[in-house]
């Protein structure tokens, strides 16, 4: 599909701040976006929203640059160092509140191949406290939608923290050991849910290992089955076709993309 030249406003809650983004691509990245963009889809000015309150400016930097780039511009990680909800953790609730799964599993992988998680050290106790208290906010703010994937994060939290064994890697007179048994005591759901992880021996391999990855990937639409969604959003297949033989060079590569897309 031929992106047109309509933009999307997006404007920061409460602020002055903007950005300026392609129509198709928001659509095709974000499901909160798509819904409202489906009414106004063959309009060619320029339509305006507001960012949910929820999702920072700078987290919305973070999934613009994911979005038009596959990546995270190195300039955000500079300017987001002393922002403390610009952790990857953050920016996946983000993605769920965005309905984006695409970006909620590039962050994920972030996560995943990330230097501490590798070496055992994710998540400390603070880092399981704040994911379990994102998900729970996330959930009293969407209260009867699925969770969104959000047991996927959950998930991996949890078998992170079983295969860490952290009451026996530290010393029972240790501050750290204190500190995991004061975050067993206040969260009676994260040691729970750990002591169902912990029934997958993670002796032999690890959560974070590549041959776990699809276990906390949040389900998501091809991007050929979005496309053809979208191409067909505002037009039928007769009238795409109808168009392709008056000439039009959008409807013709439309036209195209649909065959070849259900060969």
């Amino acid at each position: 599909m031929l992106a047109s030249k309509a933009t999307v406003i997006i404007k920061v809650y409460a602020s002055l701040q903007a950005f300026q983004v392609c129509k198709e691509l928001l659509a095709l990245h974000s499901g909160l976006f798509q819904r409202p963009l489906k009414e106004f889809w063959n309009y060619t000015g320029q339509l305006c929203y507001t960012l949910p309150n929820n999702v920072s400016p700078l987290q919305f930097s973070f999934f613009l640059s994911w979005m038009q780039h596959g990546y995270f511009i190195d300039p955000l990680h500079l300017i987001s160092e002393n922002e403390s909800n610009i952790d990857l953790e953050h920016l996946w609730v983000a993605g769920h509140r965005l309905e984006s799964p695409g970006f909620q599993n590039y962050v994920m992988e972030e996560l995943r191949t990330s230097d501490s998680v590798q070496a055992g050290n994710w998540p400390t106790p603070n880092e399981a406290r704040t994911v379990y208290q994102l998900v729970l906010d996330t959930q009293h703010a969407r209260s009867g939608s699925s969770d969104g994937g959000h047991s996927m994060l959950r998930k991996f939290v949890a078998d992170s923290i079983a295969a860490n064994h952290p009451f026996e890697r530290y010393d029972p007179d240790s501050n750290e050991y204190a500190e995991w048994s004061r975050l067993y005591t206040e969260n009676s759901v994260i040691s729970l849910d750990v002591h169902k992880a912990s029934s997958k021996r993670w002796s032999e391999s690890k959560p974070w290992e590549d041959q776990h990855r699809k276990r906390y990937l949040v389900e998501e639409k091809s991007i050929d089955e979005r496309w053809e969604e979208m191409i067909l959003e505002g037009r039928t297949g007769y009238n795409i076709a109808l168009a392709a033989g008056e000439g039009c060079i959008r409807s013709k590569l439309e036209l195209e993309y649909l065959g070849a897309n259900n060969d």
